[in-house]
């Protein structure tokens, strides 16, 4: 919907610009990193989940649209979403 699209800074009149996350895994150290359109004053929360049934906040960031986070080693594999709400 269009306010989800407010909250993110895409705009809702063109069919390529969406409110898309993308996910980069660093080979090495197993760094996860997040980015995504943002919005000044606009909260971000960062959620997981091994099932996609329950989802755990990670962190919450308010008007940037990056986080970087490297799980314990033998972590199983995890989803991850981002849920962007006014404060």
């Amino acid at each position: 919907p269009d306010s989800l699209e407010a909250l993110f800074g895409t705009n809702p009149a063109s069919g390529g610009s969406l409110p898309a996350v993308t996910v980069s895994v660093n080979g090495v150290t197993g760094a996860v990193t997040l980015a995504w359109p943002s919005v000044a004053g606009v909260a971000y929360r960062v959620e997981n989940s091994d099932n996609l049934a329950s989802w755990v906040a990670l962190q919450t960031v308010t008007g940037v649209g990056t986080w970087s986070y490297t799980p314990e080693a033998g972590t199983a594999r995890r989803y991850y979403r981002v849920v962007a709400y006014l404060p």
